[in-house]
């Protein structure tokens, strides 16, 4: 799941080209713009802000709350 939160920082959710997290129901691998748009994903829409935050804040660093809401989501993608 750590290299899902790093690879989000680049816009994408796999750390491998052609490996990652597949849209089942548009048969395609997901990117952050295809997170917020597609109507089969729920519970990830703050998935672009957290991503942006991780570029310039460490996790650790982040209030409790926060962090864990963050991860929660991520670990909804690789469900």
């Amino acid at each position: 799941m750590a290299e899902t939160m790093l690879a989000a920082t680049a816009n994408s959710t796999s750390t491998h080209y052609g490996f990652g997290h597949m849209c089942r129901k548009h048969n395609k691998l997901f990117t952050l713009e295809h997170i917020e748009t597609c109507d089969e994903m729920s519970g990830c829409t703050n998935i672009r802000r957290y991503a942006n935050r991780l570029r310039s804040q460490h996790i650790l660093d982040w209030e409790p709350e926060e962090r864990h809401a963050a991860i929660l989501e991520f670990a909804l993608l690789t469900v």
